[in-house]
């Protein structure tokens, strides 16, 4: 028999996400931040486990780390699960919350996979992106990892954020490119660790209600350039690379920052036999028929997507309220051109606009 590529059982144990970072659509929507009780995770777990027959649990969230008192739900659930061989893995680790104790937890029964999601190497730009991802701080983690068993690691980059010379060459103190500054980031800290680095690296898609709904999203030319280079630059046996498919980045862009004509283009794309477009081969049968749509769109739909969005402007999306106001965004990019933290999100923090009804 042929084992499922996802056979575990998932609790959430958290709803929304403190962090805030800028390029996160999820942690505006999700807002504001809710904990799970330790019970309710129990009795979820408890049907998971007992009922259903799972022996590896992911615990999710958008930052699951961030969970308060992650410790003690894990030495719980060990404690509880003792004698079933049940393991537990949080996924998309974020570097700054992660801890010895942690891993110690995660590893009581086996080794779940390790997975990092640094989405740009460069501390200048990841305080840009309201991120915290500290090299010296992952390879201690790597190495603390690595004495405990763990022999690869998974590391989630993303090309296409506003980094590097995007705000003029001043903001670039190292001249380099997002990719040259990925490959010499991930080709120094494999040599310090010597850890196997599957290395996922996926195209920034602007989204809209964050503060960089109004980046230009790059072309799957230049996508496929920069993934080129990381490819070619990171040596076999060492890294493994994924590539993902870049004519997937077109249609990403347009229904993320969709005008009021979209739906009309999507309808049109699918009466000439679109389908299935999520997955690889059903998209390359589809790409004419997808380019058909475009070339009969009531706009120029390409320009539409890789346009330089003016943050003056009227957004399609701007009727839609979902609870920090216009100026907040505005605000935050300021904030990412400054290279400046903003503080988690709270039930008392200031990110909300009065009256919208979100506390």
């Amino acid at each position: 028999n042929q084992k499922a590529v996802q056979e575990h059982g998932v609790v959430e144990i958290m709803r929304g996400c403190p962090n805030g970072c800028r390029f996160c659509h999820a942690g505006v929507y999700y807002r504001p931040q809710r904990i799970k009780s330790k019970e309710l995770i129990i009795q979820e777990t408890d049907h998971l486990v007992f009922d259903a027959g799972y022996r590896e649990v992911s615990l999710t969230s958008l930052s699951s780390a961030d969970y308060p008192d992650i410790e003690n739900l894990l030495d719980t659930l060990n404690e509880r699960y003792k004698g079933y061989n049940v393991s537990f893995q949080l996924p998309s680790l974020k570097v700054n919350s992660l801890s010895l104790p942690i891993f110690e937890k995660l590893s009581t029964v086996r080794r779940s996979g390790l997975t990092f999601a640094v989405e740009t190497p460069e501390e200048m730009w990841q305080l840009s992106l309201n991120k915290e991802v500290y090299a010296q701080h992952l390879k201690e983690i790597i190495l603390e990892a690595k004495d405990r068993g763990w022999s690869s690691a998974k590391f989630y980059f993303m090309i296409g954020l506003p980094v590097g010379n995007y705000f003029g060459k001043e903001n670039n103190p190292t001249g380099k490119s997002e990719e040259e500054t990925i490959v010499e980031f991930m080709t120094q800290l494999q040599a310090e660790t010597r850890i196997q680095c599957n290395v996922n690296v996926g195209v920034f898609i602007p989204k809209p209600h964050t503060a960089y709904q109004w980046v230009k999203q790059i072309t799957p030319e230049e996508a496929k350039a920069k993934m080129e280079y990381i490819f070619t630059n990171l040596p076999r046996g060492k890294f493994k690379v994924n590539r993902g498919n870049y004519y997937a980045t077109v249609l990403e862009g347009l229904l993320s920052r969709g005008n009021f004509e979209t739906g009309k283009v999507i309808l049109n794309a699918y009466k000439k036999g679109a389908r299935l477009d999520a997955w690889d081969e059903h998209l390359r049968q589809n790409e004419q028929y997808w380019e058909e749509a475009f070339s009969e769109a009531s706009f120029d739909v390409k320009k539409y997507i890789y346009k330089d969005w003016n943050i003056e402007e009227k957004l399609p999306w701007d009727s839609v309220n979902l609870g920090p106001s216009k100026a907040f965004f505005k605000k935050e990019w300021q904030n990412s051109i400054d290279h400046v933290l903003t503080k988690k999100c709270s039930a008392e923090c200031d990110h909300q606009r009065r009256g919208s009804g979100i506390p």
